[in-house]
């Protein structure tokens, strides 16, 4: 959760609010207004400061209804005003003091000397993203015939249009794991890519369908996303997507772009 930015829509949400509050009391009534219960119902009474040794004030008939909605209003507002003025001072001065993952900066601000020999109770992003990597898994095997492309570090891969998007990643120094399994319901797949956004910690799932021409293979790269979706992964939230045909090959722009939009989208 990126507190900052959360805190920044709440202070403009109470901005709005007092706003309207204000706004309100501009055409408000003087005075207050008090209640009492008698005979079984509730009579309204409008008390100025010029009459508070008055028990109640003046009686507000109940034809005149629509003028004891405005005092409690104008007390509401009031109180509204009060609220967000002291929430949003409580707000400022946490945003001012807070400081961003602390206990990494803790570990982070020792000297090296000192960090080798220490084992940090919150890895940092590099550390987290390094034994992320490590985790061993069994993808996919590639068959003898298969058509093999090596990106620029020499992972293999099958197609030309991944070792782009591969190679993309590593530019954008974003880990990723190529077809590393993962289960829908009882059947294992193989996503393109699984990749991790270090900031925040959250894994991302990147499907490129790069033969839709071919009706057969559109199909079942709808049923694929059919099943994605009915297992809880949606686009921008855990699932990255992206196709291709022959006359609109792959554009690294458009990879790009929805890499740090789907990134930027859940760190609010």
């Amino acid at each position: 959760m990126n507190i900052r930015k959360t805190i920044s829509t709440e202070l403009k949400s109470l901005k709005a609010i007092a706003q309207k509050a204000n706004k309100a009391l501009k055409d408000a009534p003087d005075g207050a207004l008090v209640f009492c219960h008698k005979n079984g119902s509730v009579q309204y009474y409008h008390r100025l400061k010029s009459n508070r040794d008055s028990t109640h004030g003046t009686y507000i008939r109940s034809k005149d209804r629509a003028f004891a909605e405005k005092l409690a209003q104008a007390e509401y507002n009031r109180a509204v005003l009060k609220t967000t003025d002291s929430q949003a001072k409580l707000l400022t001065g946490f945003v001012n003091h807070y400081i961003p993952d602390p206990i990494q900066k803790v570990y982070l601000n020792m000297p090296p000397e000192k960090q080798k020999l220490i084992k940090p109770y919150v890895p940092t992003n590099e550390q987290y993203a390094q034994q992320w990597i490590s985790q061993k898994y069994l993808g996919l095997q590639f068959n003898q015939d298969a058509a093999i492309f090596l990106t620029e570090s020499g992972e293999k891969v099958r197609s030309k249009s991944e070792k782009m998007i591969a190679d993309k990643l590593a530019l954008m120094g974003i880990p990723y794991k190529y077809e590393c399994p993962l289960r829908l319901n009882n059947t294992t797949v193989y996503p393109d890519f699984t990749l991790l956004n270090i900031k925040t910690r959250k894994v991302f799932y990147y499907e490129h369908f790069g033969m839709m021409d071919d009706p057969v293979y559109c199909d079942r790269a709808i049923k694929k996303l059919h099943d994605y979706q009915m297992n809880g992964f949606s686009l921008d939230t855990n699932l990255i997507v992206t196709f291709e045909t022959k006359s609109q090959p792959l554009d690294l722009r458009v990879v790009e772009k929805m890499i740090k939009n789907a990134f930027t989208s859940t760190e609010a």
